[in-house]
C-alpha cells in the first residue's frame, strides 16, 4: 500500500520533499524486489541535505537491496530488560527482584525464549492467570520447549500460548493462515468469514454473532502468521506459496484441504488453478483482497474456471469473485446450495434462501437489484458500497428484518425503513425529497437503531419548485438518530433551519476517543445557524457536541449568520465544541459572521448580496463578533475559502495554542496576521495573488502550515 501511495502520479511526496528535509522510517520491510525499491526511493532523492530514510528488516537480502550505508545489526536486549518485560506482562511488576519464588523460574523461561520481546509478551499473557510459582514451573517443564523448530523458527513460547486457547478460538486463529504475511485484512471481512464457517458462538447474553466477532482486534506478527500456518496443517492452503509444486500440493495433501486463498492476478487462467481439480471438499474459494483497495483495479478470470472448475466444488460455502470482470454466470451454480457468502450477483437469487451475506461492493455497472432479492429472508449483510450507477431497489428489501449491513437505500416506490430494525455500521438514506409525508420519517425510528455509527441524509441536488421547505424541516427533525452516532453527513437539505436535536447534549454519551464528524454539504434554504448548534434549551447539563472533532460547512449558499446568542453572563452559557480540531467553511458567499450574538449582525441593505451578480456577492467580514465569544479552544485546522469581503481574522486567534494549520483561499482584502519580523517562519507557504493585504503581529510558533492561494503579491 505504501508503494502505491508514494509511486502514484498524484503522490504528494514528490513535491513535499523538495522544500524541506525529512525523516522517513520504513518498519519491518520484506520486499526483495529491487525494481520496487528503485521506484519507491525516487521521490526522496530530491530531498534537502541531511534527509534520512531508515529501514528496519529481519531479512538480510532486503537490507542488501535497500542500503546505501553499512547495516546496523541490533543486539538482543539485555537479560535484565527481557525479564522486566515478562514481569510486566505476567504480573504487572517492574522486575522479579522482590519475588524470589518467581525469579529463578522467570529467568529460565526468558532463556528458553531467546530474548525475543514478542515471545515475552505472548507468554506473559499466559502466565498472568497463574499466580503460583509451581504453575510457572509447570509451564517451564512442558515438553513443547524441546520440539524441533521449523525453518521459520516458530518459537515454542508462541506454540505454548496457542495450546492454552479454548478450542473455538483455536479455529479462529488457524483460519487466519489463509492470509499471507503483511496482508492487511479488514475486521469486517474476517468476522463474516468466521461467521460463515460456524466459528462464532452467540454468547449467553444473546448477542449477535457479528457483535461477538467485532470485539476482537486483528494484527498478526510474521511469527504469529507462521504459527497459524503450522497449527492449521493441511486444512488451509495458499495457492501463491512458493512450495506449491512440492508435497504441500500433493494429491494426499489436497484431499484434506477445506479452505483456500490466493492473490488476484490481472489475468487468471485455468492453468493457475490446476491444483483445485484434486480438491473435492473445498469450502472456501477466496481471492485476496476480499474488498478491492482501489476502484480502478480490474482482474480477469477465464470462463473455463467459472464454468468447469467451480461447478466441481459441490461443498463451497464461501465463493468470492470480487474484483473479477464476470459477464455471465452458469445457471448450474444454483445447485450449489451450501453458500453462506456470495460476492457476485446471480440471476436466480431465490435459489439461495439460506444466504447470509451478499457482497456487491464495487460492482460499478450494477443499475438495479433483482426483484427477487426480497426473498432472501435470512440475509444479514448486503454490501452495495461503490455501486454509483445503482438507482433503485426492490420494494421487498425493506421487509428483510434480519439485515444488519445495508450501506445505502433509495427512497421511493413504497420503500419504508421501519422494518429494518437491526441496521448497524454505515447507512445512507438517499432521495429524501421523495418523502411526501413527514410522518414516514417519524416511523423510520432511527433513534431505536442503536447500532448505526455513520449516517448520511441525502436530498436531490435539484432545488426545484416541487420541494417544500417546511416538509423537509419536519423530515430532518423526525430523523433523529441514536446518540451512539459517530459521524453525520447532510447533503442538499432544503429546509429553513437545522433540527433541534443537532445540539442535544445527550450525544455526550459518545466515548471520548470516538472521532465524531458532522458534514453539512450543499444546503440551500438555511440562513441562520443558531441555538440548535450549541444545545441551548436542552435540560441536560454539559457542553454541546462534547466529542465533535471535525465540522465542515460546504456550499451553503443562503447561510448568512452563525448566532450563538450566548455570553458568559448567561446562565445557559457553555463552551461550544470543546474537542473540535477541524473547522472547514467553503463556498458560503453570504455568510456575515460566526460565533457572534444576534445583536452584532449588521442588517443594513449594503451588506446584502446583489441578485445575479457574483462579483457583488456579500461575504464573511469577521470570524468573531463580540470579544466574549470564543473560538473552539482545541482547534488544530481552520480552512476559509472564497470570501471576497473578509477583512480580518480575530485577535483571539493568537490564543489558539493547538492551531497547526490555517488555509485561506480567495480572500482578496484580508488583513493578514503574521509573525513578528524578528521571528523566523519555517512553514509551508504557497504564495499566490492578493489585492490588498496588511500585516499585523501574530506569533505562529506552533503552526505547521499557512496556505495562501490565489492572491496577488503583497507587501
Amino acid at each position: 500500500r505504501i508503494y502505491k501511495q508514494i509511486s502514484s502520479d498524484s503522490s504528494k511526496f514528490k513535491d513535499l520533499e523538495k522544500v524541506q528535509k525529512f525523516l522517513l522510517i520504513l518498519d519491518d520491510v520484506w520486499n526483495e524486489k529491487y525494481g520496487k525499491w528503485d521506484v519507491l526511493s525516487r521521490p526522496f532523492q530530491a530531498g534537502a541535505l541531511r534527509s534520512t530514510v531508515i529501514v528496519t528488516t529481519r531479512n538480510v537480502s532486503v537490507a542488501s537491496i535497500m542500503r546505501s550505508v553499512l547495516d546496523y545489526h541490533l543486539d538482543q536486549l539485555e537479560n535484565e530488560e527481557i525479564c522486566s518485560i515478562l514481569a510486566h506482562h505476567a504480573r504487572g511488576w517492574q522486575n522479579f527482584d522482590a519475588r524470589p519464588g518467581f525469579k529463578e523460574t522467570g529467568e529460565a523461561i526468558v532463556k528458553k525464549c531467546k530474548g525475543l520481546p514478542l515471545a515475552m509478551k505472548s507468554l506473559g499473557g499466559l502466565l498472568r492467570t497463574k499466580g503460583n510459582p509451581n504453575e510457572w514451573k509447570d509451564v517451564l517443564n512442558r515438553k513443547i520447549w524441546d520440539l524441533p523448530t521449523e525453518n521459520n523458527d516458530i518459537l515454542p513460547a508462541l506454540r505454548l500460548s496457542y495450546q492454552h486457547l479454548p478450542s473455538h478460538l483455536k479455529r479462529l486463529f488457524a483460519y487466519c493462515s489463509l492470509f499471507p504475511k503483511d496482508y492487511e485484512f479488514d475486521k469486517h471481512e474476517l468476522v463474516l468469514l468466521w461467521m460463515t464457517e460456524g466459528f462464532l458462538r452467540p454468547s449467553e447474553t444473546h448477542r449477535e454473532m457479528e457483535d461477538v466477532g467485532a470485539e476482537s482486534q486483528f494484527q498478526m506478527h510474521y511469527l504469529v502468521n507462521d504459527l497459524a500456518r503450522h497449527v492449521v496443517g493441511r486444512v488451509c492452503f495458499r495457492l501463491d506459496d512458493k512450495a506449491k509444486n512440492n508435497v504441500q500440493h500433493s494429491r494426499d495433501s489436497l484431499l484434506k484441504a477445506r479452505h483456500s486463498s490466493f492473490i488476484h492476478h490481472e489475468y487468471d487462467g485455468s492453468q493457475r488453478f490446476e491444483a483445485f481439480s484434486r480438491v473435492r471438499k473445498l469450502r472456501t474459494f477466496l481471492p485476496l483482497p476480499v474488498f478491492k483497495t482501489h476502484s480502478w483495479e480490474v482482474f480477469y478470470l477465464t470462463n473455463q474456471v467459472v464454468y468447469d472448475l467451480l461447478l466441481q466444488l459441490h461443498f463451497l460455502r464461501v465463493l468470492s469473485l470480487s474484483g473479477y470482470i464476470i459477464l455471465q454466470l452458469p445457471n448450474a451454480l444454483k445447485n450449489l446450495r451450501h453458500f453462506d457468502i456470495l460476492t457476485f450477483l446471480t440471476l436466480e437469487l431465490n435459489s439461495y434462501l439460506n444466504l447470509l451475506t451478499l457482497l456487491l461492493r464495487d460492482c460499478r455497472s450494477l443499475t438495479e437489484l433483482p426483484v427477487n432479492t426480497g426473498y432472501l429472508i435470512n440475509l444479514r449483510h448486503l454490501d452495495i458500497t461503490g455501486t454509483e450507477t445503482l438507482k433503485e431497489m426492490p420494494v421487498g428489501l425493506c421487509k428483510m428484518g434480519s439485515l444488519q449491513t445495508l450501506s445505502k437505500i433509495f427512497i421511493g416506490r413504497g420503500l419504508k425503513l421501519w422494518d429494518l430494525s437491526n441496521l448497524k455500521g454505515v447507512f445512507s438514506i438517499i432521495g429524501l425529497q421523495c418523502v411526501m409525508d413527514a410522518q414516514d420519517a417519524r416511523k423510520a425510528n432511527l433513534m431505536r437503531k442503536q447500532g448505526l455509527e455513520e449516517l448520511e441524509m441525502v436530498w436531490s441536488s435539484d432545488f426545484d419548485d416541487s420541494r417544500d421547505k417546511m416538509i423537509e424541516k419536519d423530515i430532518i427533525e423526525f430523523l433523529k438518530p441514536s446518540t451512539n452516532l459517530r459521524r453525520l453527513k447532510v447533503k442538499h437539505y432544503g429546509g429553513v433551519e437545522f433540527p433541534s436535536w443537532l445540539g442535544d447534549p445527550s450525544f455526550s454519551q459518545l466515548r471520548t476517543y470516538c472521532s465524531v464528524t458532522v458534514d453539512i454539504v450543499r444546503i440551500k434554504g438555511v440562513k441562520t445557524v443558531g441555538n440548535e448548534f450549541c444545545g441551548l434549551g436542552w435540560p441536560h447539563v454539559g457542553d454541546a457536541f462534547p466529542s465533535l472533532e471535525t465540522l465542515e460547512f460546504v456550499d451553503m449558499v443562503s447561510w448568512e449568520e452563525w448566532s450563538t446568542n450566548l455570553s458568559e453572563d448567561d446562565g445557559n452559557f457553555r463552551q461550544m465544541f470543546p474537542r473540535l480540531r477541524e473547522l472547514i467553511i467553503v463556498g458560503c458567499p453570504n455568510l456575515i459572521s460566526i460565533f457572534t450574538s444576534e445583536a452584532s449582525v449588521d442588517p443594513s441593505p449594503e451588506n446584502k448580496s446583489m441578485p445575479g451578480s457574483a462579483s457583488d456577492t456579500y461575504g464573511l467580514v469577521s470570524l468573531v463578533g463580540e470579544e466574549g465569544q470564543e473560538l473552539p479552544p482545541n482547534l488544530e485546522k481552520l480552512v476559509i475559502e472564497k470570501y471576497d469581503k473578509l477583512e480580518k481574522l480575530p485577535n483571539r486567534l493568537k490564543s489558539l495554542k493547538s492551531l497547526r494549520s490555517l488555509s485561506i483561499k480567495e480572500c482578496p482584502i484580508l488583513v493578514i496576521l503574521s509573525t513578528s519580523p524578528e521571528e523566523e517562519v519555517q512553514r509551508n507557504i504557497n504564495d499566490g495573488k492578493a489585492e490588498d493585504i496588511k500585516i499585523e503581529p501574530l506569533s505562529l510558533k506552533t503552526w505547521q502550515f499557512l496556505v495562501l492561494r490565489l492572491w496577488q503579491p503583497f507587501h
